[in-house]
């Protein structure tokens, strides 16, 4: 079973923003799947680069969307991108170290911080774009 389950709950209603979220979510669930499966320490800091990727590059899709929509809390959400960054950076040093027990930490971290996100800051920035393009050019 994935950890991270993907349901319509999870949508924010921008199509661009739930793909990148549903993807986020699918490479923690291959993080999950790895380490359930014993596999390496290198399969694992493979998968660890590949979620970094992934949400830098989501995080830089979404901030250009809250730019050019002039969203007003930008620059509270994008020090919430800064800080998951810092974390992962963090936790990853960590994991390299040897320090096994942060490898579940940093699992765990990923995929509340993920549903987190999207359930209050995202879901935020959703609702106010489905009003831009309710009430005014379209985004």
């Amino acid at each position: 079973m994935p950890l991270i389950q993907w349901t319509d709950a999870l949508s924010v209603g921008h199509d661009a923003i739930d793909r990148d979220h549903q993807r986020l979510a699918d490479t923690v669930n291959g993080l999950h799947e790895a380490m359930l499966a014993g596999q390496g320490l290198g399969q694992v800091s493979a998968a660890l680069d590949e979620i970094v990727a992934h949400a830098a590059e989501h995080f830089r899709r979404e901030e250009k969307i809250m730019a050019e929509a002039a969203y007003p809390a930008l620059a509270e959400h994008k020090r919430e991108h800064e800080q998951l960054v810092e974390e992962i950076a963090h936790l990853r040093r960590r994991f390299e170290a040897g320090e096994s027990i942060y490898s579940l930490r940093v699992l765990q971290f990923l995929s509340d911080w993920l549903i987190r996100h999207i359930n209050a800051t995202d879901r935020l920035l959703g609702e106010y774009l489905a009003r831009r393009r309710n009430d005014g050019p379209a985004v």
